[in-house]
């Protein structure tokens, strides 16, 4: 039975649980139930829309450590997301230890996560050892931190029903620290993967003729800071990396000026954004891969004609050690993704084009003889 307004109402009667809470708690429950709800749509579509490519990464490359990671940041934060709906929505036996697991897949998403990200930095700059040890005490702190999550996120029932609500425990004050942590940690891989992605903008600027090399110097700090800024804003991999660093310090903001639960009303926004451009990341680095395999490993459809002009305009930009670094005469740089994905185009366009002129010929030797014949 439950006390409304001086009422007693059998508890199978209940609209609703959130009758038996104070208004301004029930406004705050309603709108991160409904913040969350849309973003978990948005990660099921994202999880769903990408089931082929996620075949294809499975079927088509030998699963590493890598292709292991990216499949536990997506089934780790599907579950937390999954999960967290169902408390926000019905009846749970036991709240505290469904929230502490929910805490877990949480935890295992951001490790697995920002180890993602480590990857990526430490290939990219060459295995540099100055880069290893800086980016892996980055990544440590980042998971110690994260950690705290498990004390600072509790549930427990709207009494007398089974349903729960999530309550700031006695720690959620480490909240704050937490963020401001992992957002030192997003800075640096940002501006890590920015800096190498931009001497590679600033080379293939400057071998199209758009860009003076003596203005760029080299695509050093002296680069002109237009260039800089029209690269963030139109390279489409820039503008994601840079919309999760603002939502990023928009929550670390947050965490010091709201009260709990407020503070991390939208952290689900931020972490599916996370993932989704986590995940195209991964996939478009892969792809690259599977167009980089040797002649054997081609579709038995290719000639050998095609084979041999994509050679040669990759003969060009020889890979170092295996680890994505290419040079070109004594210039070294590193490609981006998209970048390589143009050069790609550019290839098959060509190929294409020599296979319709070929075809053109043999028809036009065939007309010929049957015109002496």
């Amino acid at each position: 039975m439950a006390t409304v307004f001086n009422t007693t109402i059998p508890v199978s009667q209940l609209s609703s649980p959130l009758i038996l809470l104070p208004p301004n708690v029930v406004h705050k429950i309603l709108i991160a139930t409904h913040v969350h709800l849309g973003a978990t749509s948005v990660l099921l579509w994202d999880v769903v829309n990408n089931l082929r490519n996620d075949w294809e990464l499975v079927s088509s490359l030998r699963v590493g450590l890598g292709t292991l990671v990216y499949f536990l940041t997506r089934t780790s934060l599907l579950a937390y997301s999954l999960g967290r709906s169902v408390l926000l929505t019905h009846p749970v036996e036991n709240c505290a230890k469904y929230q502490d697991a929910l805490n877990a897949f949480l935890i295992v998403f951001i490790a697995s996560t920002t180890f993602l990200f480590y990857i990526r930095v430490t290939t990219l700059y060459a295995m540099d050892k100055t880069i290893v040890i800086l980016f892996g005490l980055a990544w440590l702190a980042t998971v110690g931190v994260s950690t705290t999550f498990s004390i600072a996120f509790t549930a427990e029932h709207i009494i007398p029903t089974e349903y729960c609500i999530e309550q700031p425990a006695q720690a959620s004050q480490l909240y704050g620290p937490t963020m401001l942590v992992q957002l030192v940690n997003d800075l640096l891989l940002y501006a890590a993967l920015t800096h190498k992605a931009y001497q590679t903008f600033i080379a293939d600027a400057i071998a199209k003729g758009t860009l003076d090399p003596l203005a760029s110097r080299d695509g050093g700090v002296g680069a002109p800071f237009s260039t800089l800024t029209k690269y963030i804003l139109l390279e489409p991999a820039q503008t994601y990396c840079l919309a999760v660093i603002s939502t990023k310090i928009f929550l670390t903001c947050a965490a010091f000026a709201f009260p709990h639960p407020t503070s991390c009303t939208f952290m689900i926004c931020h972490l599916v954004l996370v993932n989704i451009w986590c995940g195209r990341m991964y996939r478009a680095l892969q792809r690259l891969k599977l167009k980089a395999r040797p002649l054997d490993a081609l579709p038995p459809m290719i000639t050998q004609n095609e084979y041999e002009l994509r050679l040669s305009v990759a003969g060009s930009c020889r890979t170092i050690n295996g680890r994505g670094r290419t040079t070109t005469g004594q210039q070294e740089q590193t490609f981006t993704p998209d970048l390589e994905v143009r050069r790609q185009r550019e290839i098959d366009k060509r190929a294409f084009d020599i296979k319709e002129e070929k075809r053109s010929s043999i028809y036009s030797d065939e007309r010929e003889r049957d015109t002496k014949s």
